[in-house]
């Protein structure tokens, strides 16, 4: 199964009421939703975490925290609810703090265990020097970078490395931003994500590893053929002597019958 990145959407509050979240498109069956959050100026996580389906996020895998502030990413797994469900929205509170939020759908991911690797800095030169990396453990894995800091920058002047894409550019319009870039790999390596032209205080590369084969076939019988089962004139009997059709329910050529 190929890792896509579906859709993103980004939110963020001055005061701190909650962040709600809707993503534009409908969630698909399996997807992962990646949570993404800059608090300005505070070491604080969020308080609550959760989705309007019912999704279990775990703990944060990882977080760059620091006096500037501080950055984690959460995950939700094959999220509850998926496969064509609209206005799937993602909550995010923290009383009295300025904080950013990105949600980041994407598919292909193992419904299970996911994660793999990360690293995180807080060093100015983070981004522009490379110094934050990771060796993957599967071939394929989506990567993510995610790198917070203020004053605020608008627009951006961070350029994503090669192989690396923008994600999203979110800021509060008052402080701080978050810029989000992401990378699709199909070997195992050394990745770093980095960029140039700007300087960001937090800073993290999350890698997800990505699904292994496909679902279970299910078989399932066409409703159209009522009549032909056990009772009807073409049974198929596996378990019979010889594997084939019972010939007392079949018409059988008088060659075929010798």
């Amino acid at each position: 199964m190929a890792i896509v990145r579906e859709q993103f959407k980004s939110g963020s509050v001055v005061g701190g009421s909650p962040v709600a979240i809707t993503l534009n498109a409908a969630t698909k069956l399996h997807s992962a939703l990646l949570v993404v959050y800059r608090c300005f100026y505070s070491s604080t996580p969020y308080t609550t975490l959760a989705d309007n389906k019912g999704s279990t996020f775990g703990a944060p895998d990882n977080a760059s925290p620091g006096t500037d502030g501080t950055l984690l990413v959460a995950a939700a797994y094959d999220i509850a609810g998926s496969g064509g469900v609209a206005n799937h929205t993602v909550t995010v509170t923290l009383a009295s703090q300025y904080y950013i939020v990105t949600v980041i759908e994407v598919s292909g991911l193992a419904l299970s265990a996911a994660f793999d690797k990360t690293h995180g800095a807080t060093s100015l030169n983070s981004y522009s020097s490379g110094d934050l990396s990771v060796a993957t453990s599967v071939a394929d894995e989506y990567l993510l970078g995610a790198h917070g800091g203020y004053p605020l920058v608008t627009p951006t002047t961070a350029v994503p490395a090669t192989g690396w894409t923008q994600v999203d550019y979110a800021t509060d319009s008052t402080f701080h931003q978050l810029l989000t870039q992401d990378r699709i790999v199909s070997s195992t390596n050394t990745y770093r994500s980095d960029g140039t032209a700007q300087s960001f205080h937090n800073n993290l590369i999350m890698t997800y590893k990505g699904a292994t084969g496909g679902p279970t076939p299910t078989l399932t019988r066409n409703s159209s053929l009522s009549g032909l089962g056990s009772s009807g004139p073409f049974f198929h009997d596996p378990l019979s002597s010889k594997g084939f059709a019972r010939r007392d329910r079949i018409f059988v050529p008088a060659r075929m019958a010798a």
